[in-house]
């Protein structure tokens, strides 16, 4: 999909309001337990933002919403959400061709840039494969986020990414932070070079360099929109680098010692193994919720084969990827969760599972909510939840998350909110 102006395109993707998505102009009383309370409470909202609470009934005037068994947590934000954004294949190559003027003073080589796009920002196109774009908003309201960020993909930098409201009631209230950092992927290469992951750090060793370069250069100088913005990555933007396998956040944990770029990990299959060095090298990391289902021991197998042995490696190792967040945790490493590669359905259980593996609910939590906003800068969002004066950003579940069978109720963020109660 070529990238469109932001107006134009976002304005196609962005839903019509569902009738349970409803605007708290007026007064509401949000009724339910708050983490670590052990009595329900009743929040009194206005204009979006808490005012006080209540122990029993709300006053007159207020519209109630809730009940005693209702849980009431910290806004959930979605670290790498299901929303996604390509860019086109055309035009994609930023290189610089041979200078053949006559008077130039040497014969130069064409900047090759393939692969290095930071000055793209993810709301320049928004898409979802294989699904309509207004479901696709729906789809991520759904998993119980109320605020998601959509990173860019497609490039060793592949741009800067946005953190969206779910859904956006309006085009001037759909992005609500950005850029927060930059995206890449030591794992892409094109049709000739960068062709390899060597090639590619080689790469994006280059692209230090020229931005070294080009930051001494006196003033005036020439303005190259993907230096400007790559400037960041000598000044401490972080670098969030797709990476899974051992060999793949290996590979990126030494290039960022290499380099000396602050970086995360996005992704983080085997981050269990290197729980230790990651606390050591300061680099959080964004887990995704795509480790699907336990492997099934095999009915029937040639007499030849180890069943039993292979069985058990495949079950060790996914027990051990489902587990990274409790070592990462225990290693004090900052992490957030991610919902891409998972099915809406499958969110909340497997955020259960996390609990059944070794995770506290309070380090759930903060995976959900505060660490992603302090990694994202998202400095609205309250330290304490229900405090007055704060903004009304809650993620509500009919039960406690541990329990099994809990349903998402309603996600609020400040003025807008939908209640899923209504859905059903």
């Amino acid at each position: 999909m070529r990238a469109l102006p932001a107006l134009l395109l976002l304005s196609s993707l962005l839903p019509a309001p569902p009738s349970a998505l409803l605007r708290a102009d007026d007064w509401l009383a949000l009724r339910g337990r708050l983490p670590g309370r052990e009595q329900p409470e009743t929040l009194l909202i206005q204009d979006g933002r808490v005012v006080g609470s209540v122990p029993g009934e709300a006053p007159d005037g207020y519209q109630r919403v809730g009940a005693d068994t209702l849980r009431i947590y910290p806004l959930w934000i979605d670290a790498l959400g299901p929303l996604q954004v390509e860019f086109s294949e055309d035009g994609r190559f930023a290189d610089y061709g041979e200078d053949k003027r006559e008077n130039a003073p040497a014969a130069s080589e064409p900047a090759n840039r393939r692969g290095l796009y930071p000055e793209r920002v993810a709301w320049q196109a928004l898409t979802r494969e294989g699904k309509e774009p207004a479901e696709a908003w729906q789809d991520a309201l759904r998993r119980g986020f109320g605020l998601s960020c959509v990173a860019p993909g497609g490039g060793i930098l592949a741009g800067q990414a946005v953190v969206v409201a779910l859904p956006p009631p309006t085009l001037r209230e759909a992005v609500v932070a950005g850029p927060p950092a930059i995206w890449g992927d030591l794992q892409w290469h094109a049709r000739d070079y960068p062709s390899t992951h060597i090639g590619a750090q080689a790469q994006l060793r280059q692209f230090m360099a020229d931005l070294q370069w080009w930051a001494q250069l006196p003033q005036p100088r020439s303005f190259d929109p993907a230096l400007q913005a790559g400037q960041g990555l000598l000044e401490g933007t972080r670098l969030w680098l797709r990476a899974n396998s051992a060999g793949q956040i290996d590979r990126a944990l030494s290039v960022a010692a290499e380099l000396d770029i602050e970086i995360g990990i996005q992704g983080g299959s085997a981050a269990y193994l290197f729980a230790d060095r990651l606390a050591r090298q300061d680099v959080p990391v964004i887990l995704r919720l795509d480790w699907g289902e336990a492997p099934e021991l095999p009915a029937e197998v040639p007499a030849w084969s180890r069943p039993l042995e292979s069985w058990q490696e495949q079950l060790d190792s996914w027990q051990a990827e489902r587990g990274s967040a409790a070592a990462l945790a225990a290693a004090g490493v900052p992490f957030a969760i991610g919902s891409r590669g998972a099915k809406r359905e499958q969110v909340l259980p497997r955020l259960r599972s996390l609990l059944e593996s070794g995770l506290s609910e309070q380090q759930l939590l903060r995976a959900l909510s505060g660490t992603p906003a302090r990694l994202f800068g998202l400095d609205f969002l309250p330290v304490e939840l229900g405090a007055p004066g704060s903004l009304a950003a809650f993620t509500v579940l009919d039960r406690p998350l541990a329990e099994e069978g809990a349903e998402l109720r309603l996600v609020m963020f400040g003025k807008h909110w939908h209640d899923f109660g209504e859905d059903r």
